[in-house]
């Protein structure tokens, strides 16, 4: 952390504590200021010049004394020139120094050691007596995790029990520390402490006594900011051999496909947690899915591919008419359902075995159900015979959806028995038993908004119910994303109907209804775009090449926005950055940025005044990661106690 950054918490944690010693100052001086006034009245005005440069003096001791306060850096810890026991050597991982015995050595090599958070690190601590009688030590050793050049008991590494050395002899501490995830990237220090308690007992922490029998050393270290990675990685199999083509679907919708071998392997960030699903058309795998992490090193997840068979059929009327939304079901529960041809499948494991029974209301089939036993192959023509059950008074409702005269195919109804889906012509028809009462809504993915009417209301049906037509008025919004003069995939183009992602060929196309407004946001992790956005306002006709180029972004640049009080500060605007940046509900912001990228960041909210004001970036070439600002309502009364 920097003496900035130092500045701003001792100013904000000791704020009382600096009145305090100005008016500790005020009281001292205000004595003295007493005798110059009384010399005054004798020596008159060759006094005043002198009273003139005293007050002068005195404000600037009082800005010296308050900046060495508020400036300090890490505070003293060093033993007296006895060394009556002294550090021989420390070493951490394969990081060993082996020093000379002094009341304090400062090693400013950061490159010493790198830390990262999350690893976990071997240490040895290697001191002696060297005084010519036995004598009781302990040792501690503390490392600066947050950078704020303070050391703490959330820092400390070792805190040993008393040792008793004879004299000239070693000893070796050793054990290991995990670095915490929450470890501020960038330089830090490393202070170990022995000493000599025979003479009198210290009380832990030791990390800022002095006049002791003993020795410190600090150590200048370095805590990564990049980001650590491990592979998932597995072979999907089916009888021993490789099944290639297999998408091995991740949680965090990222995907691998397995190769000619049936291999596959992902990166992800340490301790990432999610789900992996195999999925290909027509075949079943076991696992079905797993859950793994968090993650904290490379990792094999095997699928195996699981024998299956198709069930299929239709389900006619008597004279071969198509009944369509038939629930299929197993024990209940719906498995398939007939589409508008009256055709139906679904598909189980080898040996499965099971009873089925079509259902929908009003309606009487034959067989009433079809019982499996240890299934071994296709079943297909597994077909039933529909008629509307006898006293049962089942009415049609029907109709079609169109798009300037042309039948729209996909559109759901639903609120109807069975939600039908409309054919290629756009017609649909469903049947409700008699008295039947209900609210239709048609919809389709990328149609929000776009069906006249919205919705029909039916109320006590007790008849046919025909030409309950819809129409379309809709427009398409379209363009192209490209990288390098290259298609982007999987941009996701945020604020459109469905959020639609570009293809292999960076395409996009979104249907939106007539007199549609909204502004569309291209979204793609490590990559920002030119524009940022498209407004559009009230849409009557078709919008087309709306075209966007992106850039790579490799780094991130994230933090928090405290205020006064640790209350985090929302919808902050952190202007400098390639594309536009806010902090969220949890004050939390994070910009994405290219190799190499320079700038100047400037937190805004109306009135509000951050700390730092601003933050400086030159040519950067990893994540920064815990870039925050504090905000506070600066009254500062120094300036006010200065003037009196």
């Amino acid at each position: 952390m920097s003496r900035y950054n130092y500045f701003l918490k001792c100013l904000f944690n000791n704020y009382n504590l600096a009145i305090k010693d100005y008016f500790y100052l005020i009281r001292k001086y205000g004595m003295v200021l007493k005798v110059f006034n009384r010399l005054l009245k004798v020596y008159g005005e060759k006094m005043k010049t002198i009273k003139k440069i005293f007050k002068v003096l005195v404000v600037f001791s009082f800005i010296f004394i308050q900046s060495q306060l508020l400036f300090a850096a890490y505070c003293d810890c060093s033993g007296d020139s006895t060394f009556d026991i002294g550090i021989v050597s420390v070493t951490i991982n394969s990081v060993a120094n082996t020093s000379s015995i002094s009341d304090y050595t400062y090693y400013d090599d950061s490159s010493l050691v790198t830390l990262v958070p999350g690893a976990t690190y071997n240490w040895e601590i290697q001191y002696q007596n060297n005084t010519d009688s036995n004598i009781e030590s302990k040792c501690a050793a503390y490392i600066d995790y947050d950078g704020d050049e303070v050391f703490n008991d959330d820092g400390c590494i070792l805190n040993c029990e008393t040792t008793t050395l004879n004299s000239g002899e070693t000893t070796t501490v050793s054990g290991t520390f995990t670095v915490p995830l929450t470890a501020v990237g960038g330089a830090t220090r490393m202070r170990i402490v022995v000493i000599n308690d025979a003479d009198r007992i210290y009380n832990s922490p030791y990390d800022c006594i002095t006049g002791f029998d003993g020795e410190t050393e600090d150590y200048d270290m370095t805590i990564s900011t990049i980001e650590t990675r491990y592979t998932i990685s597995g072979q999907v199999t089916d009888g021993g051999d490789g099944v290639e083509n297999v998408i091995i679907l991740f949680s965090d919708g990222t995907s691998e496909t397995t190769d000619s071998v049936g291999d596959y392997s992902h990166t992800v960030l340490e301790n990432w947690i999610g789900t992996i699903t195999p999925q290909k058309e027509g075949t079943s795998f076991a696992p079905i899915f797993v859950l793994l992490g968090p993650i904290t090193d490379n990792t094999t997840q095997d699928f195996i591919v699981v024998a299956t068979h198709t069930v299929s059929g239709s389900i006619l009327t008597v004279v071969g008419l198509p009944i369509p939304n038939v629930s299929i079901t197993i024990n209940s529960i719906e498995v398939a359902k007939t589409d508008i041809s009256g055709d139906y499948f679904f598909i189980v494991s080898d040996g499965w075995s099971g009873t089925v029974q079509p259902i929908l209301i009003g309606f009487g089939f034959n067989p009433s159900e079809i019982i499996y036993n240890n299934v071994a192959a296709d079943m297909g023509d597994q077909n039933y015979v529909g008629a509307i059950a006898p006293g049962a008074g089942v009415y049609s409702i029907s109709g079609c959806v169109t798009d300037g005269g042309s039948g729209v195919l996909g559109v759901t109804l639903t609120g109807l028995l069975g939600e039908p889906v409309t054919d290629s012509n756009g017609d649909y028809t469903a049947f409700v038993p008699d008295g039947w009462t209900g609210t239709v809504v048609p919809s389709k993915s990328g149609y929000e908004g776009a069906f006249d009417p919205a919705s029909r209301v039916y109320t006590a049906v007790t008849s046919n119910q025909i030409d309950q037509d819809y129409s379309i008025d809709i427009h398409t919004i379209s363009g192209n994303i490209t990288l390098s003069g290259n298609g982007l995939f999987g941009v996701t183009m945020s604020g459109l109907p469905g959020e639609p992602l570009t293809d292999a060929l960076g395409d996009y196309s979104a249907i939106v209804p007539s007199g549609w407004s909204g502004t569309v946001t291209p979204v793609l992790d490590f990559y920002y775009f030119n524009p940022e956005s498209k407004s559009y306002s009230d849409i009557t006709t078709d919008q087309t090449t709306q075209d966007y180029i992106a850039y790579a972004a490799p780094y991130t640049i994230s933090g928090t926005i405290t205020q006064n009080g640790g209350s985090v500060l929302p919808d902050v605007v952190l202007s400098g950055f390639p594309s536009t940046t806010t902090s969220n509900n949890d004050g939390f912001y994070l910009a994405y940025v290219p190799a190499g990228w320079s700038g100047t960041i400037t937190p805004q909210k109306g009135e509000v005044i951050f700390f730092p004001r601003s933050r400086n970036y030159s040519n950067i070439t990893s994540n920064w990661l815990s870039q925050n600002y504090l905000t506070w309502d600066v009254t500062i009364p120094i300036r006010l106690l200065l003037l009196q």
